[in-house]
């Protein structure tokens, strides 16, 4: 597990880096600012990709969780997401953020505490 530690102190950050990106981009939504979300936007999908690249060498040394499930979970939302801004309708963006990105985000962020949290600490 030692070897591991690097990329679960990394995968945390990012999580949380994602997180703060998604209220960043929620507070913009809110004041109008709908184009200069889209560059931040990309920043949190290529964030979650890199995640998501992390996970699979680390689920196999970890002990049962949700992490494939929440992954599965944010992989649509962002989906969702991403189509509205294609579609250019920043009202479906700020939906899609406030009641399905972001709590699916922290659903993920709060499992990878519980599950990555103990191992960094040591």
């Amino acid at each position: 597990m030692e070897r591991y530690m690097d990329v679960m102190d990394k995968t945390l950050k990012l999580s949380e880096t994602c997180l703060e990106a998604i209220a960043h981009i929620k507070a913009q939504l809110n004041e109008g600012q709908f184009e200069e979300t889209s560059s931040l936007m990309s920043n949190v999908v290529e964030g979650f990709y890199h995640l998501e690249q992390a996970l699979p060498d680390l689920l196999k040394q970890l002990p049962a969780n949700n992490l494939e499930q929440l992954v599965q979970q944010l992989q649509q939302s962002l989906e969702r997401v991403v189509t509205a801004y294609e579609q250019a309708k920043p009202g479906q963006v700020q939906e899609k953020l406030q009641f399905s990105l972001q709590p699916a985000f922290l659903a993920l962020h709060r499992e990878l505490e519980v599950v990555l949290r103990p191992y960094t600490l040591s």
